[in-house]
């Protein structure tokens, strides 16, 4: 008889997996599925040389998102999508299938059996996942002769989930046993990156791959060349390759390159690969340089001084710290964003303009490592424990200012507070930049409370009252690669808190802070609805005020360069605001010193979160690179050209209007021996502190 294939898994049954997957560090995005003949139903159909098992998204596994509500979105679709996981940082997935199965368990006898650990079924074989020992560095590429599968690196892959399903009828099934995932043990580690024939055990020679620096000037066909050979030599598929040659390679490039142009490159790069690179198994070929640990530089800024922790919400974080790894300032900034949302908009104060305590808090932090899910999952837990209600509030997967604005239209009459959760901020930007969308506009009106939308002659989708909160997570490379400098110019980047954040320690086993947090959720609750019910005009208190106007007229001496300076521009507004919060927090009757000692000390640790994340950057690439070249002296108008590889005059043009708009650099004629008319040269300025004299208001006037 013919075995009968599975009955295949619902779309609820995948989207459960893919949350319990999701809920311990991986990464979830959809693939294309095949239908009953086996054909792939992405648009190649029965063509497709790897159907079932490839990206759906443009960007491939780099849309690998944690976000429940994200991931049931992509696995809804009618098309029954399969789904892919990315493994978290330090963990990965040897696939064994085929005559590995039998080479695992030679393994096996050789160096000991290997750790009881979470394993999935695939039509042939098994997902073995497993974290890399931590006193070990990482090696690149396959382990054992397997195609492994890491989280993060040049070499970061995917697998197919469990509930999914294989061109050939098969399920993706979870393994009966452990559900954790365990460490190669020590012989292993050993094992993996040892040279054969070679006395010394530990030796890494694993063959490497090392990704260019950003604004790579260099030959793009053969940096294709290389990226693509080194991942093919390790048995990654076409579909996969493509996927990283669009999401992580590209981006390096100083000159970019239009889709079409880049998908050329890529196709005559792999019809040559094979012949190349001969068969696709372990790597280790004389031409790439060998493994090496990189250790990034300890610039780390210094932590937020400890009056940032004034109040409920410091007590909170001291409460919770030392059970987490995630920042304490990733906890605080969580909960700052939203106690704000759920205060509104009632009690206020006025310093040039009405400022109320909503805030826009952006948690900047590497992928898994950062722990910015971890802080956000405390707040959570805080929140619905001091004012239940906050989930009414929430707001996730913003697509564009006219969804805001909807969602506001909608709930006006009876909630005019919002706090949108973005765990996704680059997507976000990624939606700011297409042409026509009005999502960035909308949302510096969000964080103003004027008046947003358009008043039309026969429908008004104008909304007068609102409060809008927003808490967002991002890495520190995508923010550098998608910030441009027109977002930091127009208002949109300087309306943001950055705070910079990482695991902080390691703690094994983390406790859940429901009743570490209990003796301080009545005094939080109290708070809020002691500010969203009671409408007031708050002010400063008279020692504030004389640090304030202390502060205020430091700040008009000071002149920021570059995006630093752009993402700064609304340092006293930020201030205002964070105070005003810790005053509500505090059930206070008006702003006092130690609210604002509060607001300046978490201020000043945004100041060097920005500095550490963009450093002296000005958002646009030919500038930046510009002014490292003139740093060696002044160069022609001509050389300068030849030096940034820019074939437009406007290229250099707008470039240099930035540089000489914020004072970097100068225009300044360079005569030509022997006489006649002069050339243009570029010169680096001498940056030196400006200062205005500014005349402050009367004491008695609000914002001065």
């Amino acid at each position: 008889m013919m075995a009968t294939a599975p009955a295949r898994p619902t779309a609820d049954d995948r989207i459960r997996a893919a949350f319990w997957f999701a809920e311990r560090g991986f990464g979830v995005f959809s693939v294309w599925s095949a239908d009953a003949a086996g054909h792939c139903r992405c648009p190649k159909g029965a063509t497709c040389d790897n159907p079932g098992k490839h990206p759906i998204g443009f960007h491939g596994f780099k849309e690998a998102t944690t976000d429940h509500d994200r991931i049931r979105t992509l696995l809804s679709a009618a098309s029954e999508p399969n789904y892919g996981l990315v493994c978290p940082d330090g963990v990965f997935a040897l696939d064994v299938d085929g005559d590995g199965v039998a080479r695992l368990a030679e393994l096996e006898a050789q160096l000991g059996p290997l750790p009881s650990t979470l394993r999935t079924r695939t039509s042939g074989g098994e997902h073995i996942f497993l974290h890399w020992p931590d006193d070990h560095p990482r090696p690149i590429g396959q382990l054992f002769g397997y195609v492994t599968r890491w989280g993060s690196g040049s070499d970061a892959g995917y697998v197919i989930g469990p509930r999914s399903v294989h061109a050939t009828g098969r399920v993706y099934e979870p393994v009966p046993g452990s559900l954790d995932i365990a460490t190669l043990p020590e012989e292993w580690a050993v094992a993996a990156v040892s040279r054969p024939g070679s006395d010394d055990a530990i030796e890494i020679t694993s063959g490497g791959y090392q990704l260019p620096d950003y604004g790579y000037t260099g030959s793009r066909y053969k940096a294709i060349l290389r990226y693509v050979g080194s991942r093919y030599a390790r048995g990654i598929s076409a579909d996969e390759i493509w996927a990283g040659v669009v999401s992580v390679l590209a981006p390096r490039f100083s000159e970019p390159l239009s889709e079409p142009e880049l998908r050329a490159r890529f196709e005559r790069v792999w019809k040559t690969t094979p012949e190349k690179f001969g068969p696709a198994t372990f790597l280790e070929t004389p031409e790439l340089p060998p493994f090496q640990v990189v250790v990034a530089p300890l610039s780390w800024p210094e932590p937020p001084g400890e009056a940032a922790y004034h109040g409920v919400l410091g007590d909170i974080v001291h409460a919770v710290e030392a059970v987490t790894e995630a920042d304490p300032v990733a906890i605080l900034g969580s909960l700052l964003a939203s106690a704000g949302a759920c205060m509104g908009h009632l009690m206020t104060i006025y310093q040039g303009s009405t400022q109320a305590a909503n805030l826009f808090i952006a948690l900047v932090g590497d992928s898994s490592t950062g722990r910015k899910g971890t802080a956000a999952s405390i707040a959570r837990d805080v929140m619905n424990s001091a004012y239940p209600d906050w989930e009414t509030l929430i707001v996730t997967g913003l697509g564009s200012g006219e969804g805001l604005i909807g969602h506001l239209k909608k709930v006006e009459e009876t909630e005019h507070r919002a706090l949108v959760l973005e765990s996704e901020f680059g997507r976000l930007l990624t939606v700011m930049a297409r042409e026509g969308s009005t999502l960035s506009p909308v949302i510096r009106d969000a964080w103003d409370g004027v008046p947003m939308g358009r008043f039309l002659a026969r429908e008004q989708s104008l909304v007068r009252w609102h409060h809008v909160s927003i808490a967002a997570h991002v890495t520190g490379i995508e923010l550098r690669q998608k910030m441009t400098s027109t977002d930091a110019a127009n208002g949109f980047g300087n309306r943001f808190v950055w705070l910079a954040v990482r695991r902080t320690k390691l703690v094994p086993f983390p406790e859940s802070p429901k009743e570490l947090v209990t003796p301080y959720v009545d005094s939080l609750h109290r708070a809020i609805v002691a500010a969203s019910t009671t409408p007031a005009d708050m002010h400063w208190s008279e020692d504030a005020r004389d640090r304030w106007e202390s502060l205020y007229v430091g700040w008009a001496s000071q002149r920021r360069l570059g995006m630093l300076g752009s993402l700064l521009a609304r340092s006293e507004a930020q201030i205002t605001r964070l105070a005003l919060l810790y005053a509500l927090l505090d059930r206070s009757h008006d702003v006092g010193l130690e609210h604002l000692a509060a607001a300046e000390a978490l201020w000043a640790y945004s100041e060097r979160s920005v500095a550490h994340i963009f450093g002296s950057s000005t958002g646009d690439r030919h500038a930046d690179s510009l002014l490292e070249y003139l740093a060696d002296g002044p160069l022609e108008w001509e050389s300068a050209k030849r030096a940034l590889g820019v074939h437009r005059a406007a290229d250099l043009r707008d470039a240099v209007d930035l540089l000489v708009s914020i004072g970097a650099v100068e225009v300044v004629p360079l005569p030509r021996e022997g006489g006649g008319r002069s050339r243009r040269a570029l010169r680096k300025r001498e940056q030196t502190a400006q200062t205005e004299q500014t005349a402050l208001g009367p004491r008695g006037q609000k914002g001065a």
